[in-house]
């Protein structure tokens, strides 16, 4: 562990909106001082002064904008710019805090108001979910948004699905363009004004969580313009444990959610600079500790298994959770356990040391285009029969435990029916399970096979398919944006891939008149063409010096059932082995980055067998960091180790619950200065040459020390109660 760093390298951030104090200084490099009022000048230079690098953050389609709302910014009132729905109520984010439309002149708003950031010297701008959520788009503004943009009356995006995806497309529009605004102007501002370089960055969701939760967000759009120089990947137990349907079963599987969604995102970001987002807690403060952390760990690991991303934001909320009381709705709600607290502190290190040597293996790309949302929620109001919907519900409500089995054959008996396209197969698809997309990607998930998702819109960048050996298409839920995206995949498949269409028989309603049409009868006859075929090939055929598999099958329904997904999987696996890549099917995601190895073993996979590892390791995840000969993780568990054997020999600080701030060693003593938030049970396992003899710590008083070698090792355990402020430690050898 090198852990000595300068924070200017921002591995490891926060967002916070209260003030600094010593419990949430969880010494990670920098601070994104959140929301635009609430004494931000003040709240910026503690957080400077406390030796954080500083930038701020701000909600870009929701906020406390209660003086633009009102009137008293410009002298006019902005409440018909909020999203609104069908029936005319305001889409809110909390009492009195709509999600806006994105017009310029909020553009101006937030422009005008960052612009005291920029003042107070902060050197990155974060505008945080820019947000649309589907079920709106019946405002004024809106309304006025639509007509300029079409110069035609307004469609609402009920009366057809031409109207929904030209409505679709303008939200993601708006606030692509005001995002665009906004970066722009306050790059020009730093730079005449002070001249530096400001950094803007989007924190967002995946395409994945937005496409469960419906909400349209202009991801894809963002990779055609420079003004954003980066990400965060907002992945935390709150998305990740949104349900799904495997093997016909409906439940959470928050480890696999994650992995995908980190993965999404990773595409999202490309070459630009990306954090991924952990979440000790998460927004709901109904669950326990316990569940909090269990959560935590797979996503965590979820994270750290895309090694091409080594960057973090450890904490959002860091006060939330190191001064909050959980389950809030319990009659004496409990505060953070200590061993928890112990164990965040030390991840929050350990991942400033992630960026690591790692071998790349070539994976199996799966699409995902912004336009999924269009097709999956239109109609709004889908008819379903009356016992169908029982079915559904009864599912949804035993999702905790598993469905019930008669629950589950009712469910498929409809699904099975001959009038797939009745009304049933659209009320399946826009379930928030979201199976035609988990249809496809979570059988391979827990069969071990790793599994790229690749925003469709940004194959056009170079290197967006870069160690991407076969990739997978459906055009069933989804239709590309442009026709430019077709001609980059055909590229790649001519330049060697292998391109794996999904065709299902009876495809959703799309767009009459989208960029394929006339010439086209549908953007799979486009794709087709532009591979220099006529006619969709029953059998794998060759395209330059790649390969088109097409397979016949409808990819919600392999949600419902193990022979479907294993059927699936076999498919997959066929066409890997002849393409050269074969592929091993296995029960674990195991990575080694440099020293450290990181594993998850799945449930509801091709065994229930534990990974076992040999060797000579630190626990990471356990309480005093031991030092073990064997690791044993099961159906369910994760582990993160450090390797012993591959640790370099000048490697002097093993683990670390603490920020080190310095370290020094001669032949007869060893200094460290270190630094943890207020309480925190600080564990520090050191290599030495030889026991310490003494050991003293200069800003500890009367707090106890304690410390224990382990001569196999050569390795000292320090462990002291951090005070909140640097502590020094003077070991005598």
């Amino acid at each position: 562990m090198a852990c000595i760093r300068s924070r200017k390298e921002e591995r490891t951030g926060v967002q916070e909106v209260h003030p600094f104090c010593p419990s949430i200084d969880l010494g990670c490099d920098f601070v994104m001082v959140y929301g635009i009022g609430n004494h931000l000048e003040d709240r910026i230079s503690q957080y400077r002064k406390a030796s954080y690098e500083v930038h701020l953050m701000t909600g870009i389609a929701w906020g406390a904008y209660q003086d633009y709302l009102d009137g008293e910014w410009d002298g006019k009132t902005h409440w018909d710019e909020a999203q609104c729905d069908r029936q005319g109520n305001a889409v809110l984010h909390g009492p009195s805090v709509p999600y806006m439309v994105p017009t310029p002149s909020l553009a101006d708003y937030l422009t005008e108001k960052l612009k005291t950031a920029v003042d107070c010297q902060v050197t990155a701008i974060y505008l945080e979910e820019p947000e649309f959520w589907d079920c709106s788009g019946y405002s004024p503004a809106f309304r006025r948004a639509y007509e300029n943009r079409f110069g035609l009356p307004f469609e609402p995006q009920h009366t057809s699905m031409d109207a929904h995806r030209r409505c679709a497309l303008l939200k993601m529009e708006l606030y692509r363009d005001c995002a665009e605004r906004i970066g722009r102007q306050l790059k020009a501002y730093a730079r005449e004004r002070y001249g530096t370089d400001l950094r803007f960055y989007i924190p967002t969701h995946s395409l994945l969580n937005y496409a469960q939760w419906k909400i349209l967000s202009p991801e894809g759009l963002f990779l055609e313009h420079d003004v954003v120089d980066g990400f965060i990947g907002q992945v935390w137990t709150g998305t990740s444990r949104v349900v799904n349907i495997y093997q016909g079963v409906f439940g959470e599987r928050v480890f696999e959610t994650a992995y995908l969604e980190y993965g999404m995102l990773k595409s999202l970001a490309g070459s630009r600079r990306l954090w991924f987002l952990a979440d000790p807690i998460e927004d709901c403060p109904g669950y326990d500790w316990e569940n909090y952390r269990a959560c935590y760990i797979r996503t965590l690991v979820a994270s750290l298994l895309h090694p091409q991303v080594s960057r973090y934001e450890v904490c959002p909320w860091p006060h939330r959770v190191m001064e909050g009381r959980y389950p809030r709705d319990a009659s004496e709600p409990l505060p953070i356990p200590d061993s928890y607290r112990t164990f965040l502190s030390s991840m929050f290190q350990l991942l400033g040391e992630m960026d690591q040597p790692c071998p790349q293996e070539p994976s199996v790309g799966i699409f995902l285009s912004t336009t999924c949302l269009m097709e999956r929620s239109y109609p709004d109001t889908v008819p379903f029969d009356r016992p169908w919907s029982e079915a559904l519900w009864e599912l949804l409500l035993e999702r905790a435990n598993g469905a019930d089995p008669e629950v589950v054959s009712r469910f498929r008996a409809f699904l099975d029916r001959t009038d797939w396209n009745d009304g049933v197969r659209h009320a399946f698809s826009a379930s928030i399970a979201f199976p035609d997309f988990f249809g496809l990607a979570m059988p391979l998930v827990k069969h071990g096979l790793p599994l790229q998702p690749v925003v469709l819109e940004g194959i056009q960048r170079p290197g967006a398919l870069e160690g991407v050996r076969a990739a997978i298409l459906s055009h069933s839920f989804m239709k590309p944006l442009n026709a430019e995206t077709h001609h980059a995949l055909a590229q790649w498949v001519k330049q060697g891939g292998v391109l794996i269409l999904v065709r299902e028989e009876k495809d959703f309603p799309h767009p009459e008149q989208g960029w394929w049409s006339p010439d086209f009868r549908h953007p799979e006859d486009h794709l087709l063409a532009c591979l220099g075929l006529d006619r969709l090939p029953h059998d794998p055929v060759s395209v330059g010096q790649g390969t088109l598999v097409c397979l016949s099958l409808s990819p919600a329904r392999l949600c419902l059932s193990a022979d479907d997904a294993q059927a699936w999987c076999r498919s997959v696996a066929g066409v890997l082995a002849a393409s050269g890549a074969p592929w091993t099917e296995k029960n674990h995601f195991t990575l080694r980055r440099g020293p450290y190895l990181i594993s998850h073993v799945m449930t509801e996979s091709i065994s229930r067998d534990p990974q076992v590892f040999d060797g000579h390791f630190v626990d990471l995840m356990e309480d005093g960091f031991p030092v073990i000969r064997q690791k044993t993780v099961r159906p369910g568990e994760s582990c993160l180790l450090l390797d012993l054997d591959r640790v370099a020999p000048d490697t002097d600080i093993l683990a670390t619950a603490a920020r080190i701030l310095a370290f020094s060693r001669t032949d007869s003593n060893c200094l460290i200065r270190a630094a943890a938030a207020k309480d925190v049970l600080v564990h520090i396992r050191l290599r030495l040459p030889c026991p310490a003899m003494t050991i003293q710590c200069e800003g500890l008083s009367d707090l106890p020390l304690r410390t224990a070698w382990d001569a196999e090792s050569r390795s000292l355990l320090v462990t002291y109660r951090s005070p909140g402020k640097e502590v020094l430690l003077t070991l005598d050898l």
